[in-house]
């Protein structure tokens, strides 16, 4: 009899569970229409930002990087990745959004550091690091990169030229006006 009860206990808890995980499906899928129309619509104003930002600056590109964890190695550690969420070219740039998917980011970590502790970085044509020579295969000349957010984790904003430019202050603050924007839209998602 006490083998009987047991069994029913164990049948019953699995049951539960399967059905919580079921429910829990359930009600996200009742979500996701919404969520995902709501998420496309801070998409485009995020796209409008960084495209009236680019025009504003005179950069050749503009773009978001994000930053997450992923899958783990057998021994338990965490891979780290880097993706480009959102991209905005000029006419003669061409976009990388869709190659730039999910690079490990240990090649990166200097900068990403860098970027984390100091909020922003200005990297020259000659600087001789990995983002560098990154930046010389793709023609960048100047790049400026921001930190969205308190912490990398939010993500950071870059601002990319093929010729020599040197920010003005007044440059700077459309950056910075922008930036707050996308913080913001960003909260939205």
């Amino acid at each position: 009899m006490e083998t009987i009860g047991t069994i029913l206990g164990v049948t019953l808890v699995y049951v539960l569970k399967e059905f919580l995980v079921w429910y829990k499906a359930k009600l996200a899928i009742q979500k996701k229409p919404e969520d995902f129309i709501k998420a496309i619509n801070v998409d485009v104003e995020i796209n409008k930002t960084l495209e009236g930002l680019r025009l504003l600056v005179g950069a050749n590109r503009v773009h978001i990087l994000g930053y997450s964890n992923s899958v783990k190695t057998f021994a338990g550690t965490c891979y780290k990745f880097v993706s480009m969420m959102y991209e905005r070219v000029d006419e003669n740039t061409v976009p990388h959004m869709n190659e730039f998917q999910n690079a490990m980011a240990s090649q990166f970590s200097e900068l990403i550091l860098k970027i984390n502790n100091e909020r922003f970085v200005y990297i020259p044509e000659n600087e001789d690091s990995i983002i560098g020579k990154v930046h010389r295969q793709f023609g960048v000349v100047d790049a400026y990169k921001w930190r969205l957010g308190s912490t990398i984790a939010n993500g950071s904003i870059s601002v990319l030229y093929t010729r020599p430019h040197e920010l003005t202050e007044g440059e700077r603050g459309l950056i910075e006006d922008a930036i707050f924007k996308i913080e913001t839209l960003l909260k939205l998602k």
